[in-house]
């Protein structure tokens, strides 16, 4: 009897960037700010004839501090950034599929992703 398991998760962050001064084209700056992050996980448990599924999603909130370095001029340029993004309470399960019982919250989630790109604009 075997678990298969498939989890989503899809977030949005507003953030304030305050820059650094630095001379020439390289410009650092530190951003940080508040989100919201919806995770969905959907699960199938038993064998061939006899399964059992359950599907839970959950809203939360999030917060996040970084630094990231801009390269270039007005128009276009080059960042890279790096961030630590915490998550509060995800989901959890607090019994098997085959029985009903309330479900838990499970621990928060803490990421963080490295950033690179381009930006467009003054």
């Amino acid at each position: 009897m075997g678990v298969d398991r498939a989890h989503r998760r899809v977030g949005v962050n507003a953030d304030l960037m305050y820059p650094l001064p630095a001379p020439g084209h390289l410009h650092p700056y530190v951003l940080g700010g508040l989100g919201t992050y919806h995770a969905t996980i959907s699960m199938t448990e038993g064998t061939a004839g006899q399964l059992s599924s359950a599907d839970t999603s959950e809203s939360t909130v999030a917060w996040n501090l970084g630094a990231g370095l801009t390269i270039g001029g007005a128009v276009t340029a080059l960042f890279i950034e790096n961030r630590y993004v915490h998550v509060a309470g995800g989901l959890g399960y607090s019994c098997s599929l085959r029985t009903s019982c309330p479900r838990q919250s499970g621990p928060p989630t803490t990421f963080v992703p490295i950033t690179a790109g381009i930006r467009f604009g003054g």
